[in-house]
């Protein structure tokens, strides 16, 4: 048997109201009815190596006068 997906929490995009929702829910506001929903941003922390690389010789220009 396949685990259940766990809903998720979309933003109203006319009153703000939270929704939560499963797949095959009606993408729609349950306060206003409203058919435009934003997903919300995740809370992971999402980092490259790359880009703290790039910060970090950013840095160093500065601190040598390079920029």
């Amino acid at each position: 048997m396949d685990p259940q997906p766990e809903p998720v929490t979309y933003i109203c995009g006319d009153c703000g109201q939270d929704n939560t929702l499963k797949p095959g829910d009606v993408i729609q506001c349950r306060e206003c009815g409203y058919r435009i929903l934003y997903k919300k941003r995740t809370r992971r922390m999402l980092c490259s190596m790359k880009r703290a690389e790039d910060y970090v010789s950013y840095e160093n220009d500065i601190d040598h006068g390079y920029v």
